[in-house]
């Protein structure tokens, strides 16, 4: 840096507000005439140098902030707050509060405990996919286009049970809702596997070449149809779960049982599936669930019936690179 420059950004820290050279760069210069008098004065500069550092131009190159993928940023902010709730006790204290007063007393200190962890400068290390994270980005507004039509995308490294890329909608932009995540739909029979097919295999112990019985099922006045009208008997498990057959989903929540099937949708912890959902049309995934909660829970098919929540941030660091907080999940069999 020439000298002009240095004495004109020495004159900042004096008082920030007054010398920002952005929003009053006039007396920032005025300051820096000072500082480069007083240094003359105190024969730390020549007079000739003195002379070249007042006529030189300072030029700014001033650059706006960019959010690189606002969509991933946003859970991470959200995740941050989670891991800190859990590893500093908020959210066993919050569940433990009996009063409304004294759960937004908890809150209320959960928050600052996050803005103090931000503000005392910390460095989040995450499992962002950047090449993934751009192509799910441009996948979903190229796909979507100029309609009405929104989605949301999660993708899920299931080896490392990491989150590495993520779609809150089209043209997303920071913090605003993350249908990834915040928005609840029914999966329709997104749940089968979950629900139905594999339950039926552990609790039975028959292989997916057994057979199962599709025909018209009715039940308390319950008698769902399948896609087209299509009527069935029997047929190979594999048969039934390829062509999605709604008879057949049904009539294995119901011989399993409803409560002994949904007890292996506990591990996941499906955040608005309750004792409500408890009935034979949740085979055909009347709950609500988010793409994120159930993407995750699609990866135990690809760990041998073991589930592992998946995470976007694997740790995070003072200033010193020193740990701070990271998380500490264990596994469950689900099956």
């Amino acid at each position: 840096m020439t000298l002009a420059e240095t004495a004109f950004l020495i004159t900042i820290p004096n008082r920030p507000s007054l010398y920002d050279p952005l929003e009053n760069e006039e007396n920032t210069h005025q300051r820096k005439e000072w500082v480069l008098k007083k240094m003359k004065e105190a024969d730390f500069i020549t007079e000739e140098a003195y002379s070249t550092a007042l006529e030189e131009e300072i030029t700014l190159s001033i650059t706006e902030k960019i959010d690189h993928h606002p969509n991933y940023v946003t859970y991470v902010h959200d995740e941050l707050k989670d891991l800190i709730g859990k590893q500093d006790g908020f959210k066993d204290k919050l569940q433990q509060a009996v009063s409304d007063e004294t759960q937004e007393s908890i809150q209320e200190q959960w928050n600052e405990q996050v803005d103090d962890v931000l503000a005392g400068g910390v460095t989040i290390h995450t499992a962002l996919d950047s090449a993934k994270q751009r192509h799910v980005t441009e996948q979903v507004d190229a796909f979507l286009g100029d309609g009405e039509l929104q989605a949301g995308v999660t993708m899920i490294d299931h080896r490392e049970h990491e989150i590495i890329a993520l779609s809150g909608c089209k043209q997303y932009q920071k913090f605003n809702f993350n249908r990834a995540y915040q928005a609840y739909n029914q999966p329709g029979s997104a749940i089968k596997p979950l629900l139905s097919f594999v339950p039926y295999l552990e609790f039975t112990g028959v292989s997916e070449l057994s057979t199962i019985d599709a025909s018209p099922f009715e039940r308390s006045g319950f008698s769902p149809a399948n896609f087209g009208g299509g009527v069935y008997g029997r047929v190979p498990i594999e048969t039934a779960f390829k062509h999605s057959y709604n008879t057949a989903a049904v009539r294995m929540l119901d011989q399993i049982g409803i409560e002994k099937a949904f007890r292996y949708l506990e591990p996941f912890s499906f955040s608005r599936v309750s004792s409500q959902d408890y009935i034979l049309p949740s085979a055909l995934g009347t709950m609500d669930m988010s793409v994120l909660e159930l993407t995750d829970a699609y990866t135990t098919f690809a760990n041998d019936g073991q589930f592992k929540r998946a995470r976007v941030i694997r740790s995070v660091k003072d200033r010193n690179g020193s740990v701070l907080y990271e998380w500490d999940d264990g596994s469950a069999e689900v099956w």
